[in-house]
């Protein structure tokens, strides 16, 4: 297996959105976007694991070939000896569908589908470095606690018309770059300062459904 050069932890996982949590101000992964009564979360070890978790499968912690879980919908194992991508395998866990949508030496790109969740596993050489992403897309989604991979977690809720994201909670290390909120749609998105990495948080009304967009990508340079 070939391991990326500047492989990096994205910094303590912020906890579950499953219920209340007493704040503890000695963690020091996570800064509290939000208003003051809102409580901090418990940072936790997350790696690659899948999760049926809003968001959480979203992680993209470092860059490397090899196995990794999309979620909670099946697994990609994937190669780059030699600077190119080679996918060995792509396979769905049960009651998923997948479709291999690119296969090619600088792109692999892998769908999984069920109902109203979608997932989407890319990844792609270009210039010398490797970039990897996911992003998993809910239809008829809910107001409710929302993981944005391993970086963020935010209340969501959905009004009628109005959007609005509350008790944003995110690591240091991945700042929020943008938050906009107009009628009927809503995003936060986070960077890091170097720039190799980015996750999103967006929701929008289309024809009175709601869908939530979630996405995490790393980049980094071939070793």
């Amino acid at each position: 297996m070939m391991v990326v050069a500047g492989v990096i932890a994205a910094g303590a996982m912020l906890a579950g959105c499953s219920g209340e949590t007493t704040a503890n101000p000695s963690s020091p992964g996570a800064e509290q976007v939000a208003s003051p009564s809102a409580s901090a979360t418990e940072p936790s070890d997350s790696g690659d694991a899948g999760s049926d978790d809003l968001g959480v499968g979203v992680a993209v912690d470092e860059v490397r070939d090899g196995l990794w879980q999309v979620g909670d919908a099946g697994e990609v194992n994937f190669s780059a000896d030699g600077g190119s991508l080679s996918l060995g395998d792509a396979t769905p866990a049960d009651g998923w569908e997948h479709r291999v949508a690119d296969d090619k030496p600088d792109e692999i790109e892998v769908h999984f589908v069920r109902g109203d969740q979608r997932w989407k596993f890319e990844v792609e050489l270009e210039n010398g470095t490797m970039q990897i992403s996911k992003q998993l897309t809910i239809t008829n989604a809910k107001s409710g606690s929302y993981s944005v991979g391993s970086i963020a977690t935010l209340e969501f809720r959905a009004d009628g018309d109005a959007f609005t994201v509350e008790n944003v909670q995110h690591n240091q290390g991945w700042p929020i770059e943008k938050t906009d909120e107009d009628s009927g749609s809503v995003e936060v998105s986070f960077r890091m300062p170097d720039g190799a990495g980015s996750a999103e948080f967006e929701a929008e009304r289309d024809a009175g459904v709601v869908t939530v967009e979630i996405s995490q990508k790393l980049r980094r340079a071939l070793g």
